[in-house]
């Protein structure tokens, strides 16, 4: 059963509130505790697939507007010369297949779910959609069934090919455009304001970012960096 822990918790909860409430205005993929790349869409992930002039944050974000705005949407080549050396700079590839609509709407599976744990994890979808939002064309609506994008805290065997491997290991993992599946490993020690544990607001902007069909980072610094951030009390999606 998920727990979710919570420290200064009327602060988080406050904070959640007021961005959810913003943001209702308005692939598979699997991150790992030990820094493993990304099993992208059933296929095994190598960065020696992508060019070397691959795209900065900045401009992935401004092609994924693009996409989601307007019809052009064949931004971005995949190699795939293995014996081309890769320098470590800063890109994001998104990939060609996209939602075919800039409204998207989600639900959580309360499965798994304490009772009392629902309205903190909701809360911190919310703002996590939210902040894909502010950078795209792309706004997201909760609902309460017939979802685009379902969420859900699973635990090891489950609805998809991938099970889940216990405590550490991978914590999550989402699907390509347009599956819309995002699951969350319910076994891990799910946090938010804390730096023990697993910090369940930037997961989720990560794992979303893999709805939206963005693939890996090789930036540390990146919300899409293939392995587990460190707990960040101010983080956001950056514009660099």
């Amino acid at each position: 059963m998920l727990t979710i822990s919570c420290f200064s918790l009327l602060f988080t909860l406050a904070t959640s509130e007021q961005r959810s409430k913003q943001a209702a205005l308005g692939e598979h993929n699997s991150l790992s505790m030990n820094n493993i790349a990304d099993r992208v869409h059933l296929e095994p992930y190598s960065y020696n697939h992508f060019k070397s002039n691959g795209l900065s944050e900045k401009s992935a974000l401004f092609h994924l507007n693009e996409r989601y705005g307007f019809t052009r949407w064949d931004l971005v080549k995949v190699e795939g010369d293995d014996q081309v050396p890769i320098r470590r700079t800063k890109r994001y590839v998104v990939r060609k297949k996209r939602w075919r609509k800039n409204m998207l709407t989600w639900r959580l599976n309360t499965r798994n779910i304490n009772e009392g744990d629902m309205y903190i994890a909701r809360n911190t979808l919310h703002r996590a959609f939210y902040e894909w939002s502010t950078v795209s064309a792309v706004q997201f609506v909760e609902v309460e069934k017939d979802a685009d994008i379902v969420v859900g805290f699973e635990k090891g065997k489950h609805e998809d090919a991938f099970p889940f491997d216990g405590k550490d290991g991978v914590v999550a993992h989402a699907f390509y455009p347009r599956d819309g599946r995002l699951h969350f490993d319910a076994d891990e020690e799910w946090t938010l304001n804390s730096a023990s544990g697993v910090n369940l607001f930037q997961t989720a902007v990560h794992e979303i970012g893999h709805l939206l069909g963005l693939e890996h980072s090789v930036d540390p610094r990146a919300a899409m960096y293939a392995a587990k951030r460190p707990y960040d009390p101010d983080f956001t999606l950056g514009i660099n």
